[in-house]
């Protein structure tokens, strides 16, 4: 997109939930020099805390299934050098976090741990905990989708500027 003119290279920002925060916060590891900004809502930022929060009886369901086939099933060394966590040091653009309290697929303590990473690494960081709120932000209250919308687009227009 940049190649061909589409894209302004200075006003790029990745945004996504769950494993698209994931991805989001990658990119902004892998891929500093691209992204202006990066917001990851309710993101998975460490893949081995993400596989141990099952229990063993836990680990026969779908959901377990399903995020065993997407991470695939790697050392723990792998695990680290693949989780957005280990990798804040590498992160340039400013990081706008956003998680619900009672996130039952992507548990708040990943973006907790994300946080302080990136705040270790001396890096543009805000956190935004949304109380009593889940995984789904169409099951949220309106107040607090709001709330999320808001916050991303003033985050976004901050560090892109206003679209025309």
């Amino acid at each position: 997109a940049i190649a061909s003119g589409i894209a302004d290279p200075r006003r790029i920002c990745i945004v996504g939930w769950h494993f698209g925060g994931y991805s989001a916060l990658m990119g902004a590891a892998a891929t500093p020099e691209l992204y202006r900004c990066a917001v990851g809502l309710g993101p998975f930022t460490d893949l081995r805390v993400a596989l141990r929060s099952y229990s063993p009886e836990d680990r026969r369901t779908p959901s377990y299934q399903n995020l065993l086939r997407s991470i695939g099933n790697h050392d723990d060394a792998v695990l680290e050098s693949l989780s957005p966590r280990n990798l804040a040091r590498n992160i340039r653009a400013p990081i706008l976090l956003i998680h619900g309290e009672l996130d039952g697929a992507a548990e708040i303590e990943h973006s907790e741990l994300m946080y302080r990473a990136l705040r270790s690494a001396d890096a543009n960081v805000e956190f935004i905990r949304i109380e009593e709120e889940a995984n789904s932000v169409d099951w949220w209250r309106g107040e607090n989708r709001l709330r999320l919308y808001t916050e991303v687009d003033a985050f976004v227009v901050e560090h892109l500027g206003q679209v025309d």
